[in-house]
């Protein structure tokens, strides 16, 4: 007891020095079991604390992304996440160049490109649970910059409207399982030539 109370002496004197003295949790860890009967110092307790609280946080992380039952690591996850984004970091350059086309002003479509590939891939994740990253697509925009805007006349104002009715459509035609008969009605090769059509045109 005399050897535990002169620990706890020597670690208030240790707070003290910090100027920890009054914070409710230095009162908190003078008096904690870690803290007195492992005889560790304030840097030791915090950095046991901090490496606890990572695992916790990693372990969280795995848990709730299903790490053991997709057969995947930390590791995997972190290139293949780094190898998604280079791969569509283009969009954020292209998107604007695009649709200045429409009238609409650069710093201002590559601040809703990057606001919204945030909000779509946050989405798939935290919602889906899915490792899919989103973005603006291509092919959509040089429609509504070339053609709605361009060779039809509307103004960027009034393609803007009509990007929100179809977005409204695609979201009933989503819900009611018509996308997904639509999608299995195509054939193949055809849903392969599109994926290489837009690529040749990237």
């Amino acid at each position: 007891m005399v050897a535990n109370g002169l620990h706890r002496k020597a670690v208030y004197d240790e707070f003290d020095g910090k100027g920890l003295v009054s914070s409710s949790l230095t009162m908190f860890l003078l008096y904690s079991r870690d803290l007195t009967e492992k005889g560790q110092t304030f840097e030791q307790f915090v950095k046991c604390k901090n490496d606890r609280r990572k695992r916790q946080m990693n372990d969280f992380v795995a848990s709730f992304f299903k790490f053991q039952e997709r057969k995947t690591t930390w590791q995997r996850e972190t290139i293949g996440g780094i190898t998604s984004f280079v791969t569509m970091a283009y969009i954020i350059f292209v998107n604007p160049q695009i649709m200045a086309a429409a009238g609409m002003d650069k710093g201002t479509v590559m601040l809703a490109t990057c606001l919204a590939a945030a909000a779509g891939t946050l989405l798939m994740a935290l919602y889906a649970n899915a490792p899919f990253g989103l973005a603006p697509g291509m092919g959509i925009n040089a429609f509504f910059a070339y053609t709605l805007c361009g060779a039809m006349g509307y103004t960027w104002e009034q393609g803007l409207g009509a990007v929100l009715l179809s977005g409204i459509i695609f979201v009933v035609v989503s819900v009611t399982g018509l996308r997904s008969r639509i999608i299995s009605e195509i054939p193949m090769h055809l849903k392969k030539a599109i994926g290489i059509g837009i690529g040749m045109f990237i």
